[in-house]
């Protein structure tokens, strides 16, 4: 079994993130400051192509989309994210690419957004979250979103995601979530919603569990 297929079949093995999580920050906190352009430091992109595979589940895509959020949000110096002039070496099943380091937070956020609208109520209904849980989640993302604002990063479509959460919440479509949302890019500037953020430092995602 290769490496690669290794990996995705101990994630697949866990219902939960926190192997994944720890994994992630585990890279993050191990590594020198003198090291910070090795291969093991471009592990969390790994991780992000896997949210491409076919093989994972919603749940195992929503917690490792968590896992991989969380551990950007917490090692924003370490992993180099507020250097405009950095990127990530990639190594996918596409071939080798470099991927801008600023850009990686918008990147998730387009993740965030493309996972709840590909299953739509199936989110609450795979993770058997309740209208507690997202307000939960909600915070997070609020929180995810100013320390990233606070570097001058940006998690791409957190307006969107956040309406997306509260359709969750409220349990019924209304006018915010027309076609307009899906097909609306320029709506991302609406960005300055997440204004009423509040202070949740120390929010995690195993405070959803």
């Amino acid at each position: 079994m290769s490496r690669d297929q290794l990996e995705l079949a101990l994630l697949k093995a866990s219902s939960r993130h926190d192997d994944v999580y720890n994994q992630i920050v585990f890279t993050s906190q191990s590594l020198d400051k003198a090291q910070q352009t090795s291969k093991s430091f471009d592990q969390v992109v790994y991780w992000y192509e896997k949210l491409e595979s076919n093989s994972l589940t919603m749940n195992q895509r929503f917690y490792l989309l968590s896992a991989i959020t969380s551990s950007l949000a917490e090692h924003i110096t370490r992993f180099r994210l507020n250097d405009p002039t950095s990127y990530f070496q990639v190594w996918s099943e596409k071939g080798i690419y470099q991927m801008k380091r600023s850009k990686f937070t918008s990147k998730v956020g387009e993740r965030w957004k493309s996972l709840f609208l590909d299953f739509g109520k199936g989110v609450s209904q795979e993770l058997g979250y309740q209208k507690s849980d997202w307000r939960k989640f909600k915070k997070l993302v609020d929180h995810w979103e100013a320390i990233f604002r606070a570097e001058d990063l940006t998690l791409g479509h957190a307006y969107e995601i956040k309406l997306l959460v509260e359709r969750e919440i409220s349990g019924y479509h209304s006018y915010y979530f027309s076609k307009d949302l899906v097909n609306d890019s320029s709506s991302e500037s609406i960005s300055a919603y997440s204004a009423e953020s509040e202070a949740v430092s120390d929010l995690s995602c195993q405070t959803l569990i």
